[in-house]
């Protein structure tokens, strides 16, 4: 199991792959967390 944060983050990854480190806080009946680093971001295209 993993809390509500967690799953968030892990859908959002193909959508994050031009950033090395993001986070996500959720709020509900409690609070959730995470943060995630990525190990071989993509460069970002110039131009």
């Amino acid at each position: 199991m993993h809390n509500d944060g967690v799953v968030q983050g892990l859908s959002e990854i193909p959508f994050m792959q031009d950033y090395k480190r993001w986070g996500i806080l959720t709020i509900g009946t409690g609070l959730g967390n995470a943060r995630f680093t990525m190990r071989n971001p993509k460069e970002k295209k110039k131009g």
